[in-house]
């Protein structure tokens, strides 16, 4: 039995309604464009040159940094065999010495307390000889401290790790910022793109094309049906996501959801346009 055209007219407009829906509340509610790489991950020293691991937001891989300047200048490299980081030595705070025995530490300084307030510092000290400790820089302006790596062959080399910087000291004793999250990023061509493509505004406007690439190419009225209801039912679990995945989480699911929806579609086409088998028996055969 085939609908006639009162019902498809209603069935129209019920997904029309939904697609409203899904653009109000997609829309208004996870609309957003997070900067695609999050933060450093790690840091150490390996093979006569510096690194750092950058993660980005969208979980495409990491990138790693070189250096072999002491941190002054950075490229993108593989992922080194080995790695040789400060290790920890109290809450927030790493050291590591060189093998002239000269020592390097970065720590967080919190006089009144944790949380950091008004007066809680970034510290990068060092230590020669087994004498005091000597602030070398206070990047009041840092993140927290991540991490510390030091040149074991070059005492005057050290690289202090934040969530986004590599403070680095240079020849004459002073520490530098280099910003190696944005020198580990994508051009921001691929940024945008990117940032697009994890917004919760790109799942909604792909619900929409993909209730009417549906709707179009389903020969059935219960396969549109069908259809529409899982679009509905997909967009809903990624308006969760936009909702509580603060950051990021919907660059994958925007890519596969659309590819997987769209291979599934034609496949459906595919095998209700094929005719069906005869199974009436030959002429001549299956007779007496």
């Amino acid at each position: 039995m085939t609908a006639g055209p009162a019902a498809k007219r209603i069935v129209a407009g019920v997904g029309l309604l939904v697609a409203a829906w899904v653009v109000v509340t997609g829309g208004a509610a996870t609309l957003r464009a997070p900067a695609p790489f999050g933060g450093v991950e790690e840091a150490g020293y390996a093979g006569g040159a510096f690194y750092v691991r950058v993660e980005p937001d969208y979980g495409v891989g990491e990138r790693w940094l070189a250096s072999t300047d002491g941190g002054l200048t950075w490229w993108r490299s593989g992922r080194p065999l080995a790695l040789a980081s400060a290790p920890k030595v109290g809450s927030e705070a790493w050291s590591a010495c060189a093998g002239d025995g000269t020592c390097y530490r970065a720590r967080m300084d919190y006089p009144e307390g944790y949380p950091r307030t008004s007066r809680s510092r970034h510290l990068v000290e060092r230590r020669v000889g087994g004498g005091d400790w000597v602030v070398e820089a206070d990047p009041d302006t840092a993140p927290a401290f991540i991490g510390l790596a030091v040149d074991p062959a070059d005492s005057a080399r050290a690289v202090a790790i934040s969530w986004r910087y590599a403070f680095v000291r240079d020849p004459a004793g002073t520490w530098l910022e280099r910003d190696v999250v944005e020198i580990g990023s994508d051009p921001p061509p691929v940024r945008r793109l990117v940032a697009w493509v994890d917004s919760g505004l790109t799942s909604t406007v792909l619900a929409v094309l993909l209730s009417v690439f549906c709707w179009w190419a389903l020969p059935s009225l219960q396969a549109k049906w069908i259809a529409q209801l899982s679009i509905l039912a997909v967009r809903g679990v990624l308006y969760a996501a936009g909702l509580f995945m603060l950051g990021g989480g919907m660059f994958w699911a925007n890519i596969v959801w659309p590819a997987v929806t769209v291979g599934v579609v034609l496949l459906v086409r595919r095998g209700q346009g094929r005719p069906g088998r005869s199974v009436t028996p030959p002429e001549g055969r299956g007779q007496w």
